[in-house]
């Protein structure tokens, strides 16, 4: 964790921040590039044979004792059902598809992810839980441009 105030921290945690929303954004893009070359299952896999390690570093360098405190296993579980597989269905999608789809479908899990709790009640549906759902759906389909959406790959 960096110890840094003011200036410095406002800028590392907004940076990274840019950074993030940068590589996400360009996520799809790249994908759509990389599966000309490489099955998409395989462009998948790499993604993950190369973040795997990488995520077990990091966890171990900056949060050793959290590390030990959770299951191994748990970890693994947890990461091949909220990264693997959806990644892998994403870019096999994206397959089949254009960036923009993948990437108006990429922004509304939030709002699935809602409405499916709400579904399974493990979450009661809230007038707070209502907008945040439409106004994720209307920010996704508006910055996206819901006009280039298309049934084309």
């Amino acid at each position: 964790m960096v110890k840094s105030h003011g200036w410095q921290n406002f800028l590392f945690v907004h940076g990274g921040l840019f950074l993030t929303q940068f590589v996400w954004a360009a996520a799809a893009v790249c994908g759509k590039y990389g599966i000309r070359y490489i099955p998409p299952l395989i462009f998948a896999s790499n993604r993950n044979i190369v973040a795997v390690p990488l995520f077990f570093l990091l966890a171990y360098r900056y949060d050793r004792e959290n590390l030990y405190k959770v299951s191994v296993v748990k970890m693994i579980g947890v990461g091949l059902l909220g990264v693997t597989f959806n990644m892998g269905l994403n870019i096999y999608g994206l397959f089949y598809s254009t960036a923009i789809n993948s990437t108006i479908l990429m922004c509304s899990i939030p709002a699935f992810t809602a409405l499916g709790a709400v579904l399974m009640r493990m979450e009661r549906c809230s007038p707070l839980l209502f907008m945040g759902v439409m106004l994720c759906s209307a920010g996704a389909l508006v910055v996206i441009d819901v006009s280039r959406f298309s049934a084309d790959g």
